[in-house]
């Protein structure tokens, strides 16, 4: 993840899938990532954002707002560029 990181912004970036069976560790690895970054970063570039499953478009869009603490009219351009965001790790709940 850290070397995913690492690579220069590109207009298609690479991803990672992180997959398992339920209950298996799979959002604590990113949570740790998420925070082994901040220890070392001058800017907050990796958000672990909690979602529930099935829960529509809408609540998916508003829990990525919420997690970056967003004002409720920000626009995700906006948003995106002024926050530098390189990666956004999902986890539903």
């Amino acid at each position: 993840m850290r070397l995913l990181l690492e690579r220069p912004p590109s207009l298609r970036p690479r991803g990672l899938l992180l997959a398992g069976p339920y209950h298996n560790g799979k959002t604590m690895i990113a949570e740790r990532f998420a925070v082994e970054h901040l220890r070392v970063a001058d800017q907050q570039k990796v958000w672990v954002i909690q979602t529930r499953e099935g829960a529509g478009l809408s609540h998916f869009y508003a829990s990525i707002l919420s997690g970056l603490r967003a004002p409720q009219a920000a626009g995700w351009r906006s948003l995106s560029r002024a926050l530098a965001i390189r990666w956004i790790i999902f986890s539903s709940a």
